[in-house]
């Protein structure tokens, strides 16, 4: 009886032990996971069509302003999600795929983050037990391309998406002067 008593510890150690490894092996899957979405990033940022290779600009003007001719390029919906115990509101605009494009601000926006906004994409809704979901993950939260290039325009966010919580997490300031 004694010998099993003194094996618990060991056993309770061993468990504890397989539970860490365990977590460890899912947070290193999700930073690969992140690493390789942000590799994609750069190469679609550099490549041929990238917003690096873009040489146009059309001010905005006050009130609505339309691009493209595409009839998805309107405010669909929003998503909600809770941060430190407080809900928060996102409009989205939906993509031709169904996936999700939403234009947010922040308070690190100016400060750790490109000042004018920045975007985050989505997967396509999916039915969930409360209805239609989604992941909001703000570590792929990415520069608009005004960041990089000055020749181009990039959207503000709706009042609504100018959030007054800091999301320090995704793409931030690009401290290199413009081409």
């Amino acid at each position: 009886m004694n010998f099993y008593r003194r094996q618990r510890p060991f056993a309770l150690f061993l468990a504890i032990l397989f539970l860490a490894c365990a977590a460890t092996a899912d947070s290193f899957a999700y930073r690969q996971s992140i690493e390789k979405w942000r590799h994609d990033y750069e190469a679609q940022l550099t490549s041929e069509n990238g917003w690096l290779t873009v040489s146009g600009l059309f001010w905005l003007h006050e009130g609505e302003n339309h691009f493209g001719s595409d009839p998805l390029n309107d405010i669909i919906g929003y998503v909600l999600f809770t941060l430190h115990g407080q809900e928060y509101r996102l409009e989205a605009e939906a993509n031709r795929d169904g996936s999700l494009f939403i234009v947010f601000r922040d308070l690190t926006s100016g400060k750790l983050t490109y000042p004018a906004s920045r975007f985050l994409d989505t997967e396509a809704p999916k039915d969930g037990p409360n209805g239609k979901t989604v992941q909001l993950d703000f570590n792929k939260a990415y520069n608009p391309p005004c960041a990089y290039n000055p020749y181009t325009t990039c959207p503000v966010p709706l009042p609504a998406n100018r959030l007054r919580v800091e999301i320090p997490a995704g793409e931030k300031l690009y401290k290199h002067p413009h081409p």
